[in-house]
């Protein structure tokens, strides 16, 4: 049984037992709650189907409107029908104009619940071009919009666990490196794909972590370890890999007690624990 389905069992079943109970006005409530949490909650997950490309500060094609989620039904109104009509259809301004706001405004209802909720939206004019940046896992950059032809403005470096961010490509392959001093958004079809993607290419790499026991009677065992992509401390790869990846045996000299391993003799510099981030040979 559906979602949908199952609404309507409720509240039929709700119903059946207003028509029954003494207590009638609470159970009215009961049902008028059910219709409440049901529309709140399809308010909450409602969103736009926004064209390849597009997103909500650079629209430059239709949008897809639902008008029914679960049994919910939803209208839409626009601020600005010539731009953007309740359909979705989306008109741009034309090359020397400026990007129009849209405010679409969606009206929710089921059984005795109802709800609005409001989605701003800029149209792009004729032209403008819409940069997408692929991050293939990483820390999402934010899109943005340009005029074709222009240079890009290249974007705080991404980072991604476990990897070296390796720069901004023009191709999903990665082998065509984008120069932001030189590269320019030019769409290949700006009015059927008004958007240029760049895409992050991500690098492994492979430290070697050397621990010397200063002399110690029985020496550390191993003496190296490598921490590798994705791994980026001990604990990470000795939970990947097992534990004789984590920190070698505690090493033993006579007279002394064992403190921890720092990255400076006579325990200077920072400790080193199987949780610090290994960034460097």
């Amino acid at each position: 049984m559906n979602r949908y389905a199952n609404r309507l069992a409720a509240a039929a079943l709700l119903m059946v037992f207003v028509l029954l109970a003494a207590g009638c006005t609470n159970m009215l409530l009961e049902v008028e709650t059910t219709d409440r949490a049901f529309v709140n909650e399809d308010t909450f997950n409602l969103s736009l189907g926004y064209a390849q490309g597009d997103y909500e500060g650079g629209v430059t094609r239709d949008i897809s409107l639902p008008t029914s989620v679960n049994g919910t039904s939803i209208t839409w109104e626009s601020d600005r029908p010539d731009v953007i009509d309740p359909s979705g259809t989306v008109q741009r301004p034309g090359h020397d104009q400026q990007p129009v706001e849209v405010t679409l405004t969606a009206r929710l209802a089921f059984g005795s619940a109802n709800s609005t909720r409001t989605f701003s939206l800029t149209v792009q004019p004729a032209g403008a071009v819409n940069v997408i940046f692929d991050t293939d896992g990483g820390e999402a950059v934010q899109s943005h919009t340009v005029d074709e032809g222009s240079l890009i403005q290249e974007p705080t470096a991404p980072t991604k666990h476990g990897y070296l961010f390796g720069g901004w490509y023009a191709d999903e392959q990665r082998t065509t490196a984008w120069d932001f001093a030189g590269d320019r958004a030019e769409a290949e079809n700006n009015k059927e794909q008004p958007y240029v993607t760049l895409y992050a290419k991500w690098d492994t790499y492979a430290y070697t972590v050397s621990f010397d026991g200063r002399g110690a009677e029985t020496d550390a065992v191993p003496d190296s370890l490598i921490v590798a992509s994705p791994a980026t401390t001990l604990a990470e790869k000795a939970n990947e890999k097992g534990s004789q990846f984590g920190l070698p045996a505690e090493p033993v000299q006579d007279g002394h007690h064992f403190v921890g391993w720092h990255t400076e003799p006579e325990g200077a510099g920072q400790q080193f624990t199987a949780d610090t981030p290994v960034t460097d040979d």
